[in-house]
């Protein structure tokens, strides 16, 4: 995933595209894990001894659900309807 594109600019179209690419290699590396897996440790830019690699997953599901959460929330201050449905929609095509 390193060698692919991120942070440029590009159509809605493609932005859906690499989301849904980006989805599916996640989807097929979590796949292969088992168990054991999750208290294998790795190292990180940040923790040079290594975090378990159950603490890198539930990180990186903390960071998309704290940002939506914040958009959520700047949205509905601005006066937008929104409700309780868009910060689950994530999790509904996750799931299916």
């Amino acid at each position: 995933m390193q060698k692919l594109p991120a942070n440029t600019a590009c159509s809605p179209e493609e932005a859906r595209d690499r989301i849904e690419f980006y989805r599916a290699l996640i989807a097929g590396g979590i796949a292969v894990l088992c168990d054991a897996d999750l208290g294998r440790k790795l190292p990180t830019v940040f923790v040079a001894e290594g975090e378990s690699v159950l603490t890198l997953l539930l990180g990186n599901l903390e960071h998309p659900i704290n940002y939506k959460h914040q958009l959520f929330m700047y949205l509905k201050l601005a006066g937008m309807t929104v409700g309780t449905p868009d910060l689950y929609s994530l999790w509904s095509s996750v799931l299916a």
